[in-house]
């Protein structure tokens, strides 16, 4: 049902932007665009939607930092890309040894 929501509000983003581009109201590309951009992100968690339950419970209190991050260091974002890879790198590693030790 919740998914059904977010389709109909993407939707609706949507069309405000073609109403608001295809109108009288052509002078306003901000609402426009705010529709659109709006109605593009819904539509990705719409259709991610079946596969955000499967995500592990530390990534919804990771995700506000690192869009904060992204959001106010965007000049040393090309410092942390690499910070971020290694992390990564180490967290499927960890995660190998992990798997090999529980088989045992």
């Amino acid at each position: 049902m919740r998914r059904h929501l977010l389709g109909l509000v993407t939707l609706a983003s949507f069309g405000l932007a073609a109403i608001v581009s295809w109108s009288p109201l052509a002078h306003y590309p901000m609402v426009r665009d705010v529709g659109l951009r709006v109605g593009l992100v819904l539509g990705a968690f719409w259709l991610a939607w079946p596969d955000l339950h499967r995500l592990p419970r530390w990534v919804w209190y990771v995700l506000p930092i690192v869009l904060v991050v992204l959001l106010y260091a965007r000049v040393y974002l090309i410092f942390l890309i690499p910070l971020f890879a290694v992390a990564t790198f180490l967290y499927i590693l960890y995660r190998r040894i992990r798997r090999k030790g529980s088989e045992r």
